[in-house]
């Protein structure tokens, strides 16, 4: 089953102890700001994949083909990072869709991928583990050369390929099987036993290990049936707070036609007092007008 993964900084690196108080390391990834912006499907590209988007930069800094397709997505934000799942057909998701660390569930294993970190020109006994030449009988300031590179005249060249100093570090790199240690929802924390390529502050993408997908299907089928009773439980809860508010709008709606009522009653009480009031006056006055004719 291929899932998709998450796009995460490494934070650092802590200590952990088992229950025999023996020590191991733990790397700690923070995922933050991980959505889906794009979607390859197998009709188009010939695949399907998932393409998730990490944090935002500004609209200047990004480029055309980039906003294009955002826009195309109804996408208002520029990821600062991009990259591609593959992905089985019943496991795409819908573009806007939120990837957190929930993704992942405790005791599982997965493989980080990310730069490893950059050590400059190295020679081949430490960027290749050669044993160097001999320390003494006759070796003359060669000690950590790499020796002979090739044949002589035929075919008077060096094989592609051939282990020789350079650059070291600074290049993809994966480590596979690490165990997750612990989940922290709230903080979107993943917790890993080992190390991860890369120094701190730095970008990685965290899949499903491949080698271990005896052990983590239980673990993954579990999680996604969770899942789908989660979602139908916010659908039940979604429809019961729809039907409160529904309850609750009726009983304003008739509350008010009550206190409408109410106020025409009040306002035809008035009249009518006010109605009665002028015709006491009206027959006060009249006699007075016929008191003052007898006289």
């Amino acid at each position: 089953m291929q899932r998709v993964g998450l796009i995460a900084i490494k934070k650092g690196m802590i200590a952990g102890f088992n229950n025999e108080g023996q020590r191991f390391p733990i790397t700690v990834l923070q995922c933050d700001q991980c959505s889906v912006v794009n979607l390859k499907t197998d009709e188009k590209d010939g695949y399907n994949a998932v393409v998730l988007g990490f944090g935002k930069r500004k609209d200047k800094n990004a480029k055309r083909p980039q906003l294009k397709a955002n826009e195309k997505n109804g996408i208002d934000f520029v990821a600062k990072k991009s990259k591609e799942f593959k992905v089985d057909k019943d496991q795409m998701l819908a573009i806007k869709t939120s990837v957190t660390v929930e993704n992942f569930v405790k005791e599982q294993f997965v493989d980080v991928t990310g730069i490893s970190k950059g050590k400059g020109f190295a020679g081949v006994m430490k960027r290749h583990g050669y044993a160097g030449l001999e320390a003494t009988h006759g070796v003359q300031k060669s000690h950590r050369a790499q020796g002979s590179t090739g044949m002589g005249t035929k075919p008077g060249r060096v094989f592609p390929g051939r282990p020789m100093p350079g650059q070291m570090g600074n290049e993809q790199s994966t480590t596979l099987n690490l165990k997750v240690i612990a989940i922290d929802p709230e903080e979107n924390l993943i917790f890993v036993k080992g190390a991860v390529p890369g120094s701190r502050g730095r970008l990685v993408s965290v899949r499903d290990a491949v080698m271990k997908g005896k052990y983590n299907s239980p673990l993954i089928k579990k999680l996604l049936a969770d899942n789908v009773a989660k979602l139908d439980a916010d659908k039940e809860g979604t429809k019961m707070s729809e039907e409160n508010v529904k309850v609750d709008t009726q009983k304003e709606e008739v509350k008010a036609e009550k206190n409408k009522t109410e106020e025409v009653k009040i306002d035809n009480s008035t009249d009518n007092k006010k109605v009665d009031d002028n015709i006491e006056d009206k027959k006060a006055i009249v006699k007075n007008v016929e008191g003052k004719k007898d006289e």
